[in-house]
């Protein structure tokens, strides 16, 4: 069934011109990405096969010849670059865990960034009983998750008008407990698909204890 909710019009990058609006480029690309998705999804399973396993080949390739970690850890499970990519051969590779990720470190990092990836930046994913992951992305990265949440709010058929409150890692500082932050949207990567309501949101790094039924976000970010 297809999802009820619809990305809103866009905001139009040229003046005069409020619809069919013509979004600015990093609009562009996440809409053309949500057009992917929303058509692929309905592809025969052979096709959309034939193209996951080519693109995973493609990101094989580049974990083994640019990464230390993927070139011992591939090669000692007998893959090469050449090696036909199919379900079986794909269930011999080695699963990543986390524990893996966090002895790995830097071994994980690529020595070759693909062009066009734009800048890289640190990823930290938190564990309140435990050590955190620490990753590296690129702008690809961020515009691939945009895509990913806002369709997951599309299939879940939010109401993209109402107001957004969340708890989530904090890398700015600026939501801290009590107050919380307000922001004018659901997020930048999200409003660049479309106009959304105003959000609210509170570090995850707030103890439990602290973390009320009914906060209400004061601070103001931009």
């Amino acid at each position: 069934m297809k999802p009820a909710s619809e990305i809103p019009t866009p905001e139009s990058a040229l003046q005069g011109i409020t619809w069919p609006a013509v979004p600015n480029m990093k609009s562009s690309v996440l809409l053309t990405l949500l057009f992917q998705l929303e058509q692929s999804q309905w592809w025969p399973l052979e096709r959309l096969r034939d193209a996951q396993f080519c693109q995973a080949k493609m990101l094989l390739r580049h974990a083994f010849e640019t990464t230390a970690y993927y070139s011992e850890h591939l090669g000692a499970a007998d893959y090469r670059p050449d090696t036909p990519l199919d379900e079986e051969s794909w269930r011999n590779l080695p699963l990543l865990k986390r524990e893996d990720i966090q002895q790995a470190g830097r071994k994980l990092y690529s020595r070759a960034l693909p062009t066009g990836h734009g800048a890289t930046e640190a990823i930290v994913i938190s564990e309140p009983t435990g050590k955190p992951v620490e990753l590296l992305g690129t702008s690809l990265t961020n515009t691939f998750w945009n895509a990913f949440t806002v369709r997951d709010f599309l299939w879940r058929r939010c109401d993209l008008s109402g107001k957004l409150a969340a708890i989530r890692y904090d890398r700015t500082g600026a939501a801290p407990y009590p107050d919380g932050a307000e922001i004018p949207n659901w997020g930048k990567g999200f409003a660049s698909a479309g106009p959304t309501g105003p959000s609210s949101f509170l570090s995850i790094q707030t103890p439990v204890r602290n973390r009320p039924s009914g906060w209400r976000a004061r601070t103001r970010i931009t």
